[in-house]
């Protein structure tokens, strides 16, 4: 590979961290929203104060997490081999 080529492959996966960022939005947005969605009618039904949504959300915090890290780790490996090239 030349020099052209290595710095087109780099610039896309710079592109592909860029569009990382939007789904990151949606990784730890969704999960919270259905966290207190689910957790406020299950605290209704059970009549226990916040304590279930408060565990949801706590859930999808962690989850959506491990996500973001497993996402960031594969990058990373691709930006490694790009760059050993």
């Amino acid at each position: 590979m030349d020099q052209n080529d290595l710095k087109s492959k780099k610039d896309e996966i710079v592109s592909k961290i860029f569009w990382k960022s939007f789904q990151t939005i949606f990784v730890l947005g969704i999960p919270a929203f259905l966290a207190v969605y689910f957790g406020l009618k299950l605290d209704g039904y059970y009549n226990n104060g916040r304590k279930i949504t408060i565990a949801l959300l706590v859930l999808a915090f962690i989850l959506s997490w491990i996500i973001i890290i497993r996402q960031y780790y594969k990058l990373n490996d691709e930006i490694k081999k790009v760059e050993k090239k």
